[in-house]
């Protein structure tokens, strides 16, 4: 039985498609690259007797993209603890008023600074990229969203969270 590459083409760009909107922080063409290395590995694998190979593939390609994300999002969680504000640090900054921003962030609870450790790791070229796509804005309404959805919070928490921040920071 011959296995072409070209049947199975369409099925690895599929599944890198949906698995880059699951980890949008892949790009596209790394997904299909992975992709086109699990066709490989399956090729390698397969054994007609059990199954199709298509189905095989299918297989190996889902097992592949979410061992990839648990690897990233592990990575993630093990970011130095939330009572760290090493996050405080901006190049090139007047190191004074990093004194005093740091001394009105170490007063904050571990929410509040938990939301500004998300607000100053956010790379300045995915704010830029999420402002042109327009899909989701980059403000305290994005940021509520963000807290929800990802880390399970409670509407009062944040907005309790926001409150200090701004009290702190005079904004």
């Amino acid at each position: 039985m011959t296995i072409e590459y070209k049947t199975y083409q369409k099925m690895i760009m599929k599944r890198a498609w949906i698995w880059h909107h699951k980890m949008p922080w892949m790009e596209l063409d790394d997904l299909i690259a992975e992709g086109n290395l699990c066709f490989c590995k399956s090729l390698e694998t397969f054994d007609p007797d059990l199954s199709q190979f298509g189905t095989y593939l299918y297989n190996s390609l889902q097992m592949h993209f979410g061992n990839l994300r648990n690897i990233a999002m592990t990575q993630k969680a093990e970011k130095p603890a939330t009572g760290d504000l090493s996050f405080c640090l901006a190049p090139g900054a007047d190191p004074e008023q990093v004194t005093i921003f740091r001394q009105l962030v170490d007063q904050l609870t571990d929410d509040a600074k938990e939301i500004c450790r998300t607000v100053f790791e956010t790379p300045v070229d995915m704010l830029e990229m999420l402002r042109e796509m327009q899909s989701v804005k980059v403000s305290q309404n994005g940021l509520q969203k963000y807290f929800v959805k990802k880390k399970g919070w409670r509407q009062g928490r944040i907005w309790e969270a926001f409150k200090e921040i701004q009290q702190a920071l005079l904004v």
